[in-house]
């Protein structure tokens, strides 16, 4: 059960169609490496990865809807962008996963997601698919 001091309620699992298999999901620990039971920003980069739709894209900006995962890691003179996600339409979205929940932590996230817009709008076609190429196995 949750304690006192949370913001949110216990999450309860309730499989369809199976009478009295619910479970109480526990919660897992920020910042804390996967391996020690937790949710690190490399874990959490890795799940949003595989499972884009979980991303709330079409809350966004619904011409952004339909992206599937493209690289992980992709370099940039800003930095690394944590993963690369492209549309039907050819239309990409960088994402930057941070686990920190204070406005100031906001702010410069936002402003680094900038930068690598910034830079990967200096690029052709053929910069973008060398870059993604370098970051895959």
């Amino acid at each position: 059960m949750g304690t006192s001091n949370e913001a949110y309620g216990d999450l309860i699992r309730l499989p369809l169609g199976v009478a009295s298999a619910e479970e109480m999901l526990r919660r897992m620990p920020l910042g804390v490496p996967a391996s020690q039971g937790g949710i690190d920003e490399s874990t959490l980069r890795d799940l949003l990865f595989r499972y884009p739709k979980t991303l709330p894209i079409a809350s966004i900006d619904a011409a952004y809807v339909g992206t599937v995962p493209v690289c992980r890691e992709l370099a940039t003179q800003a930095g690394f962008v944590d993963a690369l996600y492209a549309n039907p339409q050819g239309r990409l979205t960088l994402a930057e996963f941070k686990l920190w929940c204070n406005p100031q932590a906001r702010r410069w996230v936002i402003g680094q997601i900038l930068d690598y817009g910034k830079e990967i709008a200096t690029w052709n076609y053929e910069d973008l698919q060398r870059e993604v190429s370098r970051t895959l196995p």
